[in-house]
């Protein structure tokens, strides 16, 4: 299997599984504080890779590639705050799959400006995907009409997450797998630190217990994990195919929201899963 879409394959079960544990904690905390705590544990990660990149001497500072950088990170926080409000308002199976077609963006733009192309194969796989991701949205029209809780959120969190991944995918032709890591990791614990305390998203008594605590390593462990794969399968492969894989995380949540919060699925919701992961069979096999 090549590389790349290995890559994008790992980031798919990585935040498939952490948007469905974060998804746990915004129903109990909410989005701000959420989006404080999870990123306190980014910022630990983020701080002590940096002190290993400087005592070993791996550390690299490109200014361009790090304000690139801290562009991809601003638009990613600004898509994923509109993400986690999503999620608190509406039906995570509903927001998920719409959020996750912010690879149609990233591909608009690899196509354009890094004049990346794609094989017939490849089109009908991505197509496929698409189809799958709409289905699996089930009242996606109906919400185009008059507006599911969470809907709109999630077309906001569309822009800024193509945006940030495209711009990320970028800066990472430049840079190594782990000091484009780094300074995403870092630049983003900032950014969302920053907009949680604006949004009030202080901690009080008895928020923060052992269990969340838990939950919370497990989530920042499983996002950070993601990011570095995303980070290789663009430096090794290609954006306008790891992105699409990647965006698939999305059958993952759907699944376990299923499973855990019950929540009703029609059949063509069903078949739309299938069919995304159809579509990923075929790009692995470009």
């Amino acid at each position: 299997m090549d590389s790349g879409v290995f890559g994008g394959l790992m980031v798919m079960l990585c935040w498939g599984v952490s948007d469905f544990i974060q998804s746990l904690m915004i129903r109990q905390l909410g989005t701000a504080k959420t989006m404080l705590v999870r990123n306190l544990f980014t910022f630990a990660v983020a701080l002590l890779l940096g002190v290993y990149l400087i005592t070993s001497h791996q550390l690299r500072f490109d200014t361009n590639a790090v304000l690139i950088i801290t562009g991809s990170s601003a638009a990613y926080v600004a898509g994923y705050y509109f993400y986690m409000r999503g999620c608190e308002v509406g039906n995570l199976s509903l927001v998920s799959p719409i959020a996750s077609t912010y690879s149609l963006v990233t591909i608009f733009f690899s196509i354009i400006f890094l004049r990346e192309n794609l094989a017939p194969v490849a089109w009908v796989a991505v197509s496929i995907i698409f189809i799958g991701i709409v289905m699996t949205s089930g009242n996606i029209f109906q919400s185009l009409r008059g507006g599911s809780q969470g809907f709109f959120q999630a077309i906001l969190a569309i822009v800024g997450f193509g945006v940030a991944f495209f711009i990320l995918g970028f800066s990472a032709k430049t840079l190594d797998v782990t000091n484009a890591f780094f300074y995403s990791a870092l630049t983003q614990a900032v950014l969302f630190t920053a907009l949680a305390l604006s949004r009030n998203g202080r901690l009080e008594k008895g928020d923060l217990t052992r269990r969340r605590g838990g939950y919370f390593l497990a989530h920042s462990v499983l996002v950070n994990a993601g990011w570095v794969f995303y980070i290789f399968a663009s430096k090794v492969g290609e954006l306008s195919l790891v992105t699409p894989i990647s965006s698939v995380y999305s059958g993952v949540t759907v699944l376990l929201a299923i499973a855990i919060y019950r929540e009703i699925t029609t059949l063509g919701q069903k078949v739309g899963i299938g069919t995304v992961l159809v579509g990923v069979f075929l790009l692995s096999y470009k």
